[in-house]
């Protein structure tokens, strides 16, 4: 099945009436406490605050396959000077002190992140303001597919790399 690109996704979003509850839901919850799901139900990211004094990233979030043992931890920092939303997402990396292979060995993709609301796709919004429609983590669903280091546990479905706002973290 064929997925949408970047463009079809401001034009569907602009043409389906039934996507603006969404908004009203999304803006009354932080970025940092909102949960997506992507369109099959199958994968989960729960964002989660970060301590802006104390770390680098500007956000912080879960990633997991619902129904399965694959929980991955994901980081997004902004960039100089373009901003974008950088992101990283991790698998099963080792604590302590690790080389540059051990950190490729665990790295499931690597990217831009991009928030969608009101029609309009921009950067992912800060911490305390209104948390975004949509997440796209474009090339999300085959970083997953070829990521040798689930082995066993793989899910059979790789998510897409669409997001939809489901709720926000109490």
């Amino acid at each position: 099945m064929r997925r949408l690109g970047l463009a079809a996704l401001g034009i569907v979003t602009a043409l389906s009436p039934a996507l603006a509850p969404v908004s009203a839901y999304a803006a009354a919850c932080a970025q940092e406490k909102a949960i997506y799901r992507d369109r099959d139900n199958a994968y989960e990211l729960a964002f989660t605050p970060v301590n802006l004094d104390t770390e680098s990233n500007t956000h912080r979030f879960k990633l997991t396959a619902l129904g399965s043992k694959v929980s991955m931890e994901g980081y997004v920092t902004g960039s100089t000077p373009v901003d974008r939303s950088n992101g990283i997402i991790f698998f099963n990396c080792p604590d302590g002190d690790v080389t540059d292979s051990d950190i490729m060995k665990c790295t499931v993709w690597q990217g831009f992140l991009y928030g969608q609301s009101a029609g309009r796709i921009d950067i992912l919004p800060q911490q305390d303001k209104d948390a975004a429609d949509k997440i796209l983590i474009a090339g999300l669903g085959l970083a997953i597919d070829q990521f040798e280091g689930l082995g066993k546990d793989k899910p059979k479905l790789a998510p897409w790399d669409v997001l939809d706002f489901k709720e926000c973290a109490k």
